[in-house]
């Protein structure tokens, strides 16, 4: 495995400290491509092996949506179009340990979608399940639950009047492809509304549109 260059926009390896892992969409002899989630931002986030030494395993990390995920799962996109659909088209290299159930990240860089070495990229007729032992279900039922327990939470935002938490979630919401759109303007009016009624005194409409500029 060739030595990992560090590069100075890389982030700390706190911010992916933060992930859970979901479940495991592709598995031969182990893990080799994982759904994580980061519980407080509700964000998605792929990890895919691709070399390893004897102390390190070398995993290309990237953010991914509601919608990209669930094209995948569904046949409806290819494994290299899914991985070329990146958020941001950022990509993070990531040389990891496993200890005693814990994750060390001793190495990580930050790169971008033109940076991506061609022997990262899947074949483009690559489809998933890539493996037939790889379970469908745990991923889906994943993805049911996030998208309601998201609604859940902006409406409880909204209920408190947190207008800022509010806002940053309506964002992630732009990237879920819910089946009834209707939901997702319910929750626009509702925090509109809050935002009409206290836009004399309160000062929380300033709030909304940092979020909403971020």
């Amino acid at each position: 495995m060739n030595a990992l260059a560090t590069n100075p926009t890389s982030v700390s390896d706190s911010f992916f400290k933060k992930l859970e892992k979901v479940a495991d969409l592709d598995y031969y002899e182990g893990p080799l491509v994982s759904l994580f989630f980061n519980p407080s931002s509700y964000r998605l986030y792929i990890y895919e092996w691709y070399d390893n030494d004897t102390s390190h395993n070398r995993w290309l990390i990237y953010e991914t949506s509601f919608t990209a995920l669930q094209s995948l799962i569904k046949d409806e996109i290819g494994h290299r179009d899914f991985l070329l659909s990146a958020r941001g088209h950022i990509y993070y290299l990531a040389d990891i340990r496993f200890t005693e159930s814990t994750l060390y990240y001793d190495k990580i860089a930050q790169i971008t979608k033109e940076e991506l070495p061609e022997a990262y990229l899947p074949h483009p007729d690559a489809r998933f399940p890539f493996f037939q032992n790889t379970p469908k279900d745990q991923p889906l039922v994943f993805l049911a639950t996030y998208e309601s327990n998201l609604q859940l939470e902006i409406e409880a935002k909204l209920k408190a009047h947190d207008l800022r938490q509010a806002a940053e979630l309506l964002m992630t919401l732009k990237y879920v492809d819910f089946a009834a759109y209707k939901n997702y303007f319910r929750l626009m009016i509702d925090l509109l509304s809050l935002l009409i009624k206290d836009i004399d005194n309160t000062g929380k409409e300033d709030q909304l549109l940092e979020a909403l500029s971020a």
